[in-house]
């Protein structure tokens, strides 16, 4: 009797993990229909701050993922014997995300200065 409670449990756990997660993923997708269908109705500014916005969290999201979870696993000495990343490995990960974004910095900054110049080259051909 109490193996065939305990078959009958784990059956409705199986059952009610996969509707837990169906629900979820339902969830999140409905997020995105809805979503698309409020920017439809944005103005042009607001359109384009949110899309940014939203662009950054996406390149924060896939950014950290592959630093923090993908780098690791590239490199063999920095595992342990369970094939876990060890924390020595948070160095090299953090000077690889500093690199990335001092990266980005710099062609922004380059980018600013070159506007800057531009508008005083066309400020001294109109004088």
């Amino acid at each position: 009797m109490l193996h065939r409670f305990s078959v009958n449990f784990k059956r409705f756990l199986s059952v009610f993990i996969l509707g837990i997660g169906l629900l979820f993923v339902t969830l999140i997708k409905m997020c995105a229909v809805v979503g698309i269908d409020i920017m439809r109705h944005l103005t042009k500014n607001t359109y384009n701050q949110i899309i940014t916005l939203f662009v950054s969290f996406a390149v924060g999201s896939l950014s950290g993922s592959s630093f923090y979870h993908l780098l690791p696993q590239a490199h063999a000495d920095l595992m342990d014997e369970n094939r876990e990343p060890m924390h020595s490995s948070l160095h090299l990960e953090h000077i690889s995300i500093l690199g990335v974004y001092a990266f980005f910095f710099c062609v922004k900054l380059i980018k600013i200065i070159f506007e800057i110049r531009k508008k005083n080259v066309l400020k001294i051909a109109k004088n």
